[in-house]
């Protein structure tokens, strides 16, 4: 998303080659700071330099590398980029499978990665295009921050479709009921929260919204957004339409889009116990579906629990268990021994712990 403010900017040839030309464009702040960057096209008309669509030729030669679970292509212009975040993807990987219970041993049949000049930013792959081959863009040509470097707008773009892909690949292998297919969204939203990229760094501020800023609104007040609601949208509109897509409720269009959304989604309260988490009737009466407000962020604040409590080692058997046990009843003693009622009572001290989460919300 480029930022409308009147700021100024600077424009750098990278590469001219015949009536094509390669720009590199910063955004400075009246301060003169450098605060946006990007890689553009333009062509020469008659009218002058215009802009273009990216051409790969510009980009220098193609070029592969092979690890142990991926091939990746690219070209020459992003070889730092990738090298770079290869070994890093495939730690990410290993570490994905082994949390959903998944083998990580290596197999022959690598995924194929493509990071392509060509590619538009802004749209998360879905899960079900991630076969054997995956297309990324290529991390020069986001309209993005200049804190961010080329390897982690790379990484990000990689590891969302990653993460779905593992999650599906943990939902057939497991036997994952109805029954729980929200939680496949609540362990989404946790495994990219426990990432050492980008969008990890907006948990804190989105469960603080959720179960404080929200229920401390006057009634009847206007929607009450997270703080950082417009450096949030930018943030994870780099990667996707609206993070709505990573299961956090917010579409990041305008204030009346928010008003409306919020309106629509059951229920009004919070998610605080075991018993509003699981799927309900309701979510697959087709006049009824629309997806409850914030119970995937519940979900990803349970996992965090449950890893903090028990150790993460526990969590493969929580998801293989989810193909098991079709109730809290039966599932939290199976795996961590308690009861119900007492691991509830765990899950709500947590959330008052850290998150500052009011005795009377986790009553409710």
């Amino acid at each position: 998303m480029e930022p409308t403010s009147p700021w100024g900017t600077a424009l750098y040839t990278v590469d001219e080659q015949g009536d094509q030309k390669v720009t590199r464009v910063v955004l400075y702040t009246d301060h003169g700071a450098a605060a946006y960057r990007q890689t553009r096209f333009y062509r020469r008309t008659a009218g002058g330099w215009q802009p273009t669509v990216p051409d790969a030729t510009l980009w220098g030669p193609e070029r592969s590398l092979a690890t142990p679970y991926f091939i990746y292509h690219f070209r020459q212009t992003d070889a730092p980029a990738v090298i770079a975040v290869a070994p890093q993807m495939d730690a990410l990987y290993a570490t994905m499978r082994r949390n959903f219970g998944l083998p990580i041993k290596p197999t022959p049949e690598k995924l194929l990665i493509e990071v392509s000049v060509t590619h538009p930013p802004g749209r998360a792959t879905p899960w079900w295009l991630v076969r054997d081959r995956l297309i990324v863009p290529s991390p020069a040509v986001y309209w993005a921050p200049t804190e961010l470097s080329d390897s982690e707008l790379l990484a990000q773009s990689l590891a969302l479709p990653l993460l779905a892909q593992v999650l599906a690949q943990a939902d057939e292998q497991h036997h994952i009921g109805l029954t729980w297919q929200p939680l496949i969204g609540g362990l989404y939203l946790w495994q990219v929260w426990e990432l050492d990229l980008p969008l990890a760094v907006w948990r804190e501020e989105v469960v603080h919204w959720l179960y404080v800023d929200l229920p401390a609104a006057a009634p009847g007040a206007t929607v009450v957004v997270p703080k950082r609601y417009q450096a949030l949208c930018d943030a994870h509109k780099l990667w996707m339409s609206s993070p709505v897509q990573i299961e956090i409720p917010l579409l990041c269009l305008d204030w009346e889009w928010e008003r409306l959304f919020f309106a629509s989604r059951r229920p009004r309260g919070l998610f605080t116990r075991l018993d509003q988490l699981a799927a309900s009737v309701h979510d697959f009466d087709l006049a009824e579906a629309k997806p409850p407000r914030g119970r995937s962020v519940a979900l990803a604040t349970l996992i965090e629990y449950t890893v903090a409590a028990y150790g993460r080692e526990r969590l493969p058997a929580l998801v293989a268990g989810l193909g098991q046990y079709d109730s809290w009843d039966t599932l939290i003693p199976a795996i961590y021994g308690v009861s119900p009622a007492d691991f509830e009572a765990g899950w709500q001290a947590y959330l008052a712990a850290h998150y500052g989460v009011s005795p009377d919300i986790l009553k409710q």
